[in-house]
């Protein structure tokens, strides 16, 4: 998502499949999401209330290319943030 090659961010999305993050990422993302009052984001990165990657590669993309201040460019880093986090926090405490 940051080269930006979406495509190649989307491979890689799908050779490591339902990852076990995606569950805490789905919690954390909609809670913000809640409070934020964005529920046609929430939607496209949570369609049936699961994670889909895909979605957000797809509303990175989207935004690309729009001014840093863009509210939704704002979002996406803050769920960016959330992701690395979760990320960060199942690599450190998984054994």
């Amino acid at each position: 998502r940051r080269e930006p090659d979406y495509g190649n961010a989307q491979y890689w999305f799908r050779r490591a499949g339902d990852h076990p993050c995606f569950t805490v990422l789905t919690h954390r993302a909609t809670q913000l999401l809640q409070e934020k009052a964005e529920d046609r984001l929430r939607e496209k990165l949570m369609p049936r209330g699961k994670w889909d990657p895909f979605g957000f590669v797809d509303a990175c993309e989207e935004i690309a290319g729009s001014p840093a201040t863009h509210p939704r460019l704002r979002m996406l880093e803050d769920i960016q943030r959330i992701e690395f986090e979760v990320l960060l926090d199942y690599l450190l405490n998984r054994g």
